[in-house]
């Protein structure tokens, strides 16, 4: 019988309320996670956008155009360091309605890329169906 293992990483790092500041963080996590050999990390709810109790605002806007960026390039980095991740980011809400965002995930790796909202589980590889949580469910 072969047992699949799989070195799993948990980056605890600062938010800030600024999504490139965030951003920076998490592709220097990958690259460190990357060279130590780890094959998949995990990053704190909402690190992307930056958490909304004590960091950013709860009416504050959800900046779409500057968190696709930053899953884009999540993505990339990714690819380049082997690597997959999950980081909790932001979702916008249609309409923009306050708090314009909902929580949700970015699972991305080995081929494999999805965004979940809290009612969303992602497709995942075989070989990471552990599951996808989201606030209040798991």
């Amino acid at each position: 019988m072969t047992v699949n293992t799989i070195r799993i990483g948990i980056a605890q790092v600062p938010q800030t309320d600024n999504i490139g500041t965030n951003l920076g963080k998490v592709l220097e996590y990958i690259e460190k996670a990357g060279g130590q050999g780890v094959e998949f990390l995990c990053f704190p709810e909402t690190h992307l956008a930056g958490y909304r109790a004590g960091i950013l605002a709860p009416g504050a806007p959800c900046d779409a155009d500057a968190l696709k960026h930053a899953t884009d390039t999540v993505r990339a980095h990714c690819a380049q360091y082997t690597v997959g991740v999950i980081v909790g980011t932001e979702t916008p809400k249609p309409g923009g309605k306050p708090p314009g965002a909902m929580f949700s995930q970015l699972t991305t790796g080995f081929g494999a890329s999805a965004t979940c909202s809290p009612s969303t589980p992602p497709p995942l590889p075989p070989s990471y169906r552990a599951g996808c949580s989201s606030p209040g469910t798991r």
